[in-house]
C-alpha cells in the first residue's frame, strides 16, 4: 500500500470518528428513555435493579402521572428495609413485575401496601410486608434475587405474582443466565450472552447511540422474530393435535 492510500485510508477514518462522535452528542442530548428505564441500572447479578434512594416520575397520557421514591435496597418501601426482623413478627415478602411495584399507582395504593395495612387492623405490629417488586422481573430473576437477596430477609412467607409477560421476559434474559459448576443458575448477567461477553450489550452502556439503533432499529427485528418463533410453535401443537 502507498503512502497516499494509507493517508486515503487514515482521513477516512478520521472523518468516520468525527461523525460518530458527532451522532453521539446528538443522543445524548435528544435521546430519552421510558419513565420505566430512566433509572433503572443494569446488574451482573439481578440483571437490572433501581437504584437506592431514586425518585423517580411514572406518567401516561390520560391515565397517570404520579412519582415513586426507592428505599435503601432499591424497593418502592415503605420505609427501608433490614434483614434482621423483630422477634415475634411475622414476615411476609411479596415479588413480582411492574404490578407489584405499582407502575401508575401511589405507594399506599400497591397491593402489598394494601395488605399491610389490612394485617394491621388485625394485629397490629406483628405483620411485616415487604414489596420487592422490580419492573420487568420474571421468574427467572426473581429465583435469582431469592436465592441471593431475599433469603437474607428471613421471610415467613414468599408471595409471588405472575403475569402473562412473564414468558416472553423468561425467553428475553434466558441467554444471560450464569451457572455455576453444578448446573444452578447462579446470575443472570446483562454484559455475558450465552458464556461470552456481549460487545453489543457492553457498547449500548457506555454509547447512547448504540442505545438509540437497539431500541428504534433492533428492537423491532427481534420482536418480529419472537413473534414468528411463537406463531412457530403454536401451529405445531396445532398440528399435532388435529393429527
Amino acid at each position: 500500500m502507498n503512502k497516499n492510500k494509507i493517508i486515503y485510508v487514515l482521513y477516512t477514518l478520521f472523518l468516520l470518528v468525527i461523525f460518530l462522535a458527532v451522532l453521539e452528542v446528538w443522543a445524548r442530548f435528544t435521546y430519552q428513555k421510558s419513565y420505566l428505564a430512566a433509572y433503572i441500572q443494569k446488574d451482573r447479578v439481578f440483571h437490572h435493579l433501581l437504584p437506592p434512594h431514586t425518585k423517580g416520575g411514572m406518567s401516561s397520557e390520560g391515565d397517570f402521572d404520579d412519582f415513586y421514591v426507592t428505599n435503601n435496597r432499591g424497593m418502592r418501601g415503605p420505609g427501608d428495609y433490614d434483614h434482621g426482623k423483630k422477634e415475634g413478627s411475622y414476615r411476609v415478602a411479596v415479588m413480582g413485575d411492574s404490578f407489584t411495584f405499582g407502575v401508575g399507582v401511589k405507594a399506599e395504593e400497591t397491593y402489598a401496601y394494601v395488605l399491610q395495612k389490612s394485617l394491621d387492623r388485625s394485629e397490629s405490629g406483628q405483620y411485616e410486608v415487604l414489596n420487592f417488586g422490580v419492573s420487568s422481573f420474571s421468574p427467572i430473576l426473581e429465583l435469582v434475587y431469592l436465592k441471593k437477596e431475599l433469603v437474607r430477609y428471613e421471610p415467613d412467607m414468599l408471595v409471588l405474582a405472575l403475569d402473562l409477560c412473564d414468558v416472553q421476559d423468561d425467553y428475553f434474559y434466558e441467554p444471560h443466565l450464569v451457572y455455576d459448576a453444578k448446573g444452578e443458575i447462579v446470575a443472570c448477567d446483562p454484559f455475558r450472552t450465552r458464556g461470552h461477553p456481549d460487545l453489543w450489550a457492553i457498547l449500548k452502556e457506555k454509547l447512547v447511540l448504540f442505545s438509540v439503533l437497539d431500541d428504534k432499529l433492533f428492537q423491532s427485528f427481534r420482536k418480529m422474530k419472537t413473534l414468528h418463533r411463537f406463531t412457530l410453535v403454536a401451529y405445531q401443537t396445532e398440528w399435532c393435535r388435529i393429527h
